[in-house]
C-alpha cells in the first residue's frame, strides 16, 4: 500500500488502528461467512447510495 501516490505510513497505520478498533488486521483470512456478510453490506450501500442519488 505504500507504493500508492500520497500514501504513506502515517495513513496506512491509521487504518491499522482503525482495523484494530474491529478486531481486524490487514492480510488476516476472513471466514466465508464473514467474507458474505460484508459483500451482502456491501451491495446493501451501493443501492442505497443509489437510490438516494435517484
Amino acid at each position: 500500500m505504500l507504493k500508492y501516490r500520497n500514501f504513506g505510513k502515517k495513513s496506512l497505520d491509521e487504518i491499522k488502528e482503525k482495523l484494530a478498533t474491529l478486531n481486524l488486521t490487514l492480510g488476516m483470512t476472513l471466514s466465508e461467512e464473514l467474507e458474505t456478510a460484508i459483500l451482502a453490506e456491501a451491495e446493501r450501500a451501493k443501492a442505497a447510495k443509489n437510490k438516494a442519488e435517484g
